[in-house]
């Protein structure tokens, strides 16, 4: 099994870069979540992934499969997959290897042996924070398609109104990553990082966007939050390969 390491060394490419202001990156109350571990209990591949975080890291997960932009009820929640699925049961294969729910070679010790997924058809994975956060960041994992057939994903920050009155609408900032035709990121994690002047994150919504309609693959992992420090200004967006890692409702 691969466990997950620092790593010494990532190539910076940027895919997508925003700044209004200037910004400090100095920042306490880092939590980084890889779902190596669980509070209670013992790690199941194809368990369903909720509130079992919110104690430790502030963050719930759900999902929204019937499109109106919010969690859905009851069950709507993502699952956790083990690493070395068969052709039956994966969230994505690293077709370069020919091989199911695995990294490419050098990325083996950033997804480790679990990581979250959604499912094979088009849907959003919504993650909720207990407070509002200034700095959140993330990876989706192996993001790829072919000809016709691409992945894309859209990164909501969603403000108070979203949870607090089901406004979809209440969108604070937005990335959009890549849409990949081809196997750049195949098997590697596209890295997304979303800092705010105010600790005005209250969720993040990930929309796929992409043109396939089946076999969406793919995975979630090393979520993060930070408080920034009041030194913390602006509002900064960042989309890539390798870059710095970075309530209530269902």
């Amino acid at each position: 099994m691969a466990r997950k390491t620092n790593m010494s060394f990532r190539p910076i490419v940027l895919t997508a870069l925003l700044v209004v202001g200037g910004v400090a990156l100095s920042a306490s109350g880092l939590n980084v979540l890889d779902f190596e571990s669980i509070p209670s209990g013992s790690l199941i591949d194809d368990m369903q992934i909720g509130d079992q975080y919110e104690a430790t890291h502030g963050m719930r997960f759900r999902l929204d499969l019937d499109a109106d932009g919010l969690p859905d009820g009851p069950g709507a929640q993502p699952w956790l997959e083990q690493i070395g699925g068969t052709k039956d049961d994966f969230a994505f294969t690293y077709d370069t290897g020919h091989l199911v729910d695995s990294a490419a070679p050098g990325f083996e010790g950033q997804l480790g042996d679990y990581f979250l997924r959604g499912t094979l058809t088009p849907y959003t994975l919504i993650v909720l924070y207990f407070q509002p956060m200034a700095e959140v960041s993330g990876e989706i994992w192996d993001l790829d398609g072919t000809r016709g057939h691409s992945e894309r994903w859209r990164i909501d920050v969603m403000g108070p109104d979203y949870l607090a009155n089901n406004d979809a609408t209440d969108v604070v900032a937005s990335l959009i990553s890549p849409e990949q035709e081809n196997l750049t990121w195949d098997g590697r994690p596209w890295e997304f990082s979303l800092a705010r002047q105010e600790r005005d994150i209250h969720a993040l919504r990930l929309e796929f966007i992409g043109s396939k309609t089946d076999r969406v693959g793919g995975g979630f992992d090393n979520f993060s939050a930070t408080v920034p420090e009041p030194a913390t200004v602006g509002l900064m967006v960042f989309g890539g390969v390798g870059l710095l890692r970075r309530w209530r409702r269902g």
